[in-house]
């Protein structure tokens, strides 16, 4: 019994595709009287294909971020309950993340390979209604309005 290995089977693939590839345009030839006048590669009708699908893949890469982003977290390990309110860079890979934990909120020291609870909060030292990113949000909001009634 012959054993294929993958390579074995790819070159065999490959060699019988080169076979199929320039038999086709022999026998077709051969059967019509008409000349055979390949289109060039670097017409506009490529160049056309090309961004088209070139935009198809862009646009698949957006739609799956944006889904991704929907769905609020990888394999469903989020929960409601628990929330990043800020987070502050403290050196190259060193963080201060603050975390709304039901109703209390709990600073953490985040660095490579460990987590340290710093101090934990009874009451909500900052609003997670009232962070950075939905005052950005209220603003390009504004903004918009704006730009709309110009």
């Amino acid at each position: 019994m012959v054993v294929l290995t993958a390579r074995a089977i790819s070159l065999l693939f490959l060699s019988f595709l080169s076979v199929v590839s320039v038999a086709g345009p022999v026998a077709s030839s051969a059967s019509s009287s008409t000349a055979v006048v390949a289109a060039s590669p670097f017409s506009a009708e490529s160049a056309a294909e090309l961004m088209i699908g070139l935009g198809l893949v862009v646009a698949l890469i957006f739609a799956l971020a944006w889904f991704a982003r929907r769905l609020g977290g990888v394999g469903g390990f989020s929960h409601p309950q628990l929330k990043v309110v800020a987070s502050v860079a403290m050196g190259t890979r060193e963080r201060l993340v603050l975390v709304q934990a039901g109703e209390q909120q709990l600073l953490l020291g985040v660095a490579p390979g460990r987590i340290n609870l710093i101090q934990a909060f009874d009451q909500a030292i900052i609003n997670p209604q009232e962070t950075p990113a939905s005052q950005f949000a209220a603003r390009l909001k504004d903004a918009m309005g704006r730009s709309n009634k110009q």
